[in-house]
């Protein structure tokens, strides 16, 4: 049944209107959402650059290990090992571990 005095036409009008706005309104929470997760994601690309930051400045603090073993150490090492004396007897003959008798066989001192 149509009514005569329009108001059929203007009500789907206005459902078509409000329709697009609904859509609208979807569309521009989905950006505010964006937009929201956009400061967070700045923020944690601030503190992921301060950590790097303060992660270098405690590289510098940290002190480098410096090599204990002579070459001339290593030398006799390879050479007492050579004749077949036990890394035990090595080590105490030069005065050294025999974890360090071992790297010194293993090539680890080698320039």
């Amino acid at each position: 049944m149509y009514c005569e005095c329009g108001y059929e036409k203007r009500y789907f009008k206005l459902k078509s209107l409000f329709d697009e706005l609904k859509e609208e309104s979807i569309k521009n929470k989905e950006e505010l959402e964006k937009f929201r997760f956009g400061d967070q994601i700045v923020e944690l690309q601030e503190e992921n650059r301060k950590l790097k930051e303060e992660i270098e400045s405690l590289k510098a603090k940290v002190p480098v290990n410096t090599r204990k073993v002579t070459d001339e150490q290593v030398i006799k090492i390879k050479e007492l090992r050579s004749k077949g004396i036990s890394y035990r007897k090595v080590a105490q003959e030069v005065g050294v571990s025999t974890c360090v008798v071992s790297r010194a066989l293993n090539g680890v001192y080698d320039k």
